[in-house]
């Protein structure tokens, strides 16, 4: 067993540069740290560099940091409370900052209008479509654990127009339906996702219309949202 840690570091680091420290670590790298990454990236700039030693002996790499426990860190001897206290403090905001931006990592987007007969309602308006996509006004969709969010953009040709953005969180679900039938020629099928819920801003102009989401993964989608719906039930 390695001895105890009893040097205390030369400095007490200050809670701004602590966050500023915290803010730059690359979040989506964490779980690919080796010990040696841990020390430079995360112990030696928040000065707990004096503890490398024994988290080199206990291979504490990127995975087993963020699932450390201050009994973790009693046992291997890090003993010093007030530094054991303040190490917990920085790595519960690591975590803390690393769910958050878990949450809003994109697991689908896609755009429509999609340019196919099926998601057209006549001919004409697939040719329009097709051929002259800068007069098409889009939405961008993006889902997330944390709700869909939209952004509704004028054709490229409309000068004066302006994006209309929509965020619907999860938390304020209420239903899904998935539609589908014939648009343009009998043989071909559109899907549209029709998304309920409750608007807890005041000034919302929809009444309580679903939005609707035409797009052939329609039913990906619906199954993306269906579990990141009932994950953000788990979660409240």
């Amino acid at each position: 067993m390695s001895s105890g840690v009893t040097r205390q570091p030369r400095k007490q680091l200050a809670h701004s540069h602590a966050d500023s420290v915290l803010k730059n670590i690359e979040l989506a790298k964490v779980r690919e740290w080796n010990e040696h990454d841990v020390i430079r990236q995360f112990l030696e700039p928040l000065e707990f560099g004096y503890c490398s030693k024994a988290f080199e002996q206990h291979r504490i790499t990127g995975p087993a940091l963020v699932s450390l426990t201050e009994e973790h860190l009693k046992e291997i001897n890090v003993m010093l409370i007030g530094d054991r206290v303040l190490f917990m403090e920085y790595l519960a905001i690591l975590k803390k900052k690393k769910r958050q931006q878990e949450r809003a990592n994109s697991i689908w987007t896609g755009t429509t209008p999609h340019v196919s007969c099926a998601y057209s309602s006549n001919p004409c308006q697939f040719l329009f479509r097709f051929c002259c996509p800068c007069c098409v006004a889009k939405t961008t969709w993006s889902v997330t654990s944390q709700g869909l969010r939209s952004s509704a953009y004028p054709a490229s040709i409309n000068i004066v127009g302006k994006t209309d953005r929509e965020f619907i969180d999860f938390r304020f679900l209420k239903d899904l339906e998935v539609h589908s039938e014939p648009t343009c020629i009998c043989c071909c099928r559109g899907y549209d996702l029709l998304i309920y819920a409750d608007d807890p801003s005041e000034n919302s102009a929809k009444h309580g219309e679903p939005t609707r989401l035409s797009h052939p993964e329609a039913l990906q989608v619906e199954k993306l949202i269906r579990d990141a719906w009932a994950d953000a039930r788990l979660v409240d």
